[in-house]
């Protein structure tokens, strides 16, 4: 889906949501998640898409503490975060946003808690695709298999937003807690580390 800015389309992605855990002391302070999943194909309708390891590198080390957290792509609010932290590894990239104070933010988080907003959808503009992948009978109607696959190499992340419908699996909101607690941080790793073994074993 694109949608126009200024002077670019940027171009929207929803991921899919998965199980969300919560601490909460005095409203919600932090949101981790994964932004985007890497070398997982996403049948957009006309294509297929896949995110290369690094392909958000550049955005995320010019703009890393520019980049807002909107609820639903909507760039008319106030947003209800911004990035705190980044990780880029292999197989996707993840964050951690510190949420506002306001009504909007701690309803948004409440209800990421409560596993009701957990999908996880990125603004982007396509800068570089490393190859694309063709099928020999391009039907649309007939589904991912047949249509093409783009690899994109660099892509601008513009922003990423909370989303109430799960499409995808690999990318979701992890944890939201309400301060810096090293016991949260030990539970996000072990769940992180159950959920990649669940994965491992399809």
């Amino acid at each position: 889906m694109a949608r126009k800015g200024r002077n670019v389309n940027i171009e929207t992605r929803l991921f899919g949501g998965f199980e969300t855990r919560a601490e909460e002391v005095n409203g919600y302070t932090f949101l981790h998640g994964r932004a985007v999943p890497y070398n997982v194909p996403e049948y957009i309708g006309t294509f297929n898409e896949v995110h290369l390891p690094g392909s958000f590198a550049k955005t995320i080390r010019e703009a890393a503490a520019a980049l807002p957290l909107l609820l639903f792509h909507d760039s008319k609010q106030f947003p209800v975060g911004r990035i705190d932290k980044w990780e880029d590894t292999e197989t996707g990239l993840d964050g951690v946003w510190k949420l506002d104070s306001g009504e909007n933010a701690q309803r948004a988080a409440k209800l990421a808690a409560d596993g009701m907003l957990t999908g996880m959808s990125i603004g982007f503009k396509p800068i570089k695709n490393r190859s694309i992948k063709r099928v020999e009978k391009f039907d649309p109607r007939l589904g991912a298999d047949y249509v093409d696959t783009i690899f994109r190499s660099e892509s601008k992340l513009v922003e990423v937003s909370l989303t109430p419908t799960p499409a995808f699996d690999d990318a979701r909101v992890t944890l939201v807690r309400s301060f810096e607690n090293p016991r949260a941080t030990r539970k996000l790793e072990a769940w992180s580390e159950i959920v990649e073994n669940l994965r491992q074993t399809r």
